[in-house]
């Protein structure tokens, strides 16, 4: 029986270029295979569909909104006949932290083809197409950047890319993740934590001899997120009872990922929870921020 409505929901209308999809937002050409309008809901930002030349039909993601959801994996898993493992998703989720060179920032075959030639060394000196690591303000603008492909709802897949982009920390089993944060030095070595480096970062935040504070960070989050907050400064203090400045970057993290689970505060805030609690320069809580709602304090909890 004819129906205009596509197995995937998406309504078919009829025009001068024969059916178009209606995805909701905006129409889809099956013919061009390409959207015929801009993505509606970041207009002035990066298309999210724009990492696939606009096309919905190229690197999945029928949401149009998260790098690693179940349609991606299940498209994934149509292409290259098996499951990904934490390679793949690292490489997805470089991919929707740092710009292509394409329009609007899309990765175009030239930066795969450079990406995949030299993958070690970007994660291991970070930076990519002319994007130096910068401390504390690239940290926390990728952490802004990775946090738009997200909604609320979706808290679960953020703190699991970011634990597993700056901690290393395995993407699919919290339990391993976690007790990795105890000895995580064999979880580095297979699933490298990408460099940001040490710039504006408070000095009494740093560990001597540490040139990538973020990492330390980014799995004491993840534990404040998906464990209780004394599971975490546990942990914290087991791995780390003689070091002063990880005892009090772990336990901020812990806190700042708690607030994450509590709703206290929105994926969109964690950039500016890593700039107000360890960039040495002063700042100014912005108007609706975490500060203004009187939550300006986020280092160590004795």
């Amino acid at each position: 029986m004819h129906t205009a409505r596509r197995w995937t929901g998406q309504w078919s209308e009829e025009s001068m270029l024969g059916s178009l999809y209606d995805f909701g937002g905006r129409f889809m050409s099956p013919l061009l295979a390409r959207f015929l309008s801009p993505d509606v809901v970041s207009k002035d930002g990066f298309n999210r569909y724009q990492y696939g030349f606009n096309s919905p039909l190229k690197y999945t993601d029928p949401s149009g909104h998260d790098p690693i959801d179940a349609a991606w994996e299940g498209d994934f898993r149509k292409a290259h006949k098996r499951d990904p493992n934490e390679q793949d998703r690292r490489d997805r989720l470089f991919s929707a932290i740092f710009k292509g060179s394409g329009a609007d920032g899309a990765w175009t075959e030239a930066d795969w083809a450079r990406y995949g030639a030299d993958r070690d060394r970007y994660w291991r000196e970070g930076g990519f197409n002319g994007q130096a690591p910068t401390g504390i303000d690239s940290f926390a603008s990728h952490v802004d950047t990775l946090a738009t492909w997200y909604k609320p709802g979706e808290e679960n897949a953020f703190v699991a890319a970011i634990g597993l982009v700056w901690g290393g920390i395995p993407y699919t089993n919290r339990f391993a993740g976690a007790g990795a944060m105890a000895n995580p030095g064999p979880v580095w070595a297979a699933n490298r934590p990408l460099f940001e480096g040490n710039g504006n970062w408070r000095t009494d935040m740093l560990d001597e001899g540490e040139t990538n504070q973020s990492h330390h960070w980014a799995g004491f989050f993840y534990m404040g997120f998906f464990y209780e907050t004394w599971v975490g400064y546990a942990v914290n203090r087991a791995r780390d009872f003689d070091n002063a400045p990880d005892i009090v970057v772990g336990d901020a993290a812990v806190n700042h990922g708690r607030m994450v689970g509590a709703g206290t505060v929105n994926m969109s805030e964690v950039g500016d929870l890593i700039r107000q609690s360890f960039d040495s320069r002063p700042a100014i809580w912005g108007p609706n921020s975490p500060g203004s709602r009187s939550l300006s304090v986020f280092d160590h909890i004795p």
